[in-house]
C-alpha cells in the first residue's frame, strides 16, 4: 500500500470534522461518534483492494468471476477499487453537505 497524496488529504479532512466536532459540540461525545464513523470512511479510501474483494482465496475464471458452488447459482465478483475509493470519498465529502442542507 502505497500512501498518495489522496490518502493523506482524506485522512486531514477527517481530522478536521473530529477536531471541529470536539470544538463546536458541548462535551466529548459528538466527537468521539464522527471519529467512530471516519474509520471506515478513511478505510474504504486507503484499503480499496482488500475491501472490494471477496476476502477468499477462490480460483477466478477467464472473465474475472469466480467459481462458485452449485448452490449460488451466480457468479461473483470484486468491486472495482476505483469504485470503492469514490464511495469513500462521496462519504467523506459529497454526503455532510448533503445532511446539512436536509437538516436545515
Amino acid at each position: 500500500m502505497a500512501v498518495t497524496w489522496s490518502k493523506v488529504i482524506a485522512f486531514f479532512i477527517a481530522v478536521g470534522y473530529v477536531t471541529a466536532a470536539l470544538v463546536l459540540a458541548p462535551g466529548p461525545g459528538p466527537g468521539i461518534m464522527v471519529g467512530a464513523i471516519m474509520v471506515p470512511i478513511l478505510a474504504l479510501i486507503w484499503f480499496p483492494e482488500y475491501l472490494g474483494g471477496s476476502w477468499t482465496n477462490r480460483k477466478k475464471t477467464v472473465i474475472g468471476t469466480y467459481d462458485e458452488p452449485a448452490a449460488l447459482q451466480r457468479p461473483m465478483r470484486d468491486s472495482h477499487p476505483a469504485v470503492v475509493v469514490f464511495m469513500g470519498w462521496f462519504f467523506l465529502v459529497g454526503l455532510p453537505p448533503v445532511v446539512y442542507l436536509l437538516m436545515r
